[in-house]
């Protein structure tokens, strides 16, 4: 695996069609958001292991 550095215009639409296809063709990933979704997954888990320890305390 190895890392793309990228640099396009955000305003020109062209440019940003073109990564939209790059990305949805499934060869590249988003690094910043494969990372936001690993954060948002630890941060859901961590609420509901929280959330169920009660209950499993109070019916156990």
């Amino acid at each position: 695996m190895c890392t793309v550095t990228l640099q396009y215009d955000q305003h020109n639409a062209a440019s940003r069609r073109m990564l939209n296809n790059l990305l949805a063709s499934g060869l590249f990933v988003n690094q910043e958001s494969l990372d936001e979704h690993r954060k948002m997954r630890e941060a859901a888990l961590y609420t509901s292991r929280r959330n169920m320890e009660s209950f499993i305390a109070k019916y156990i």
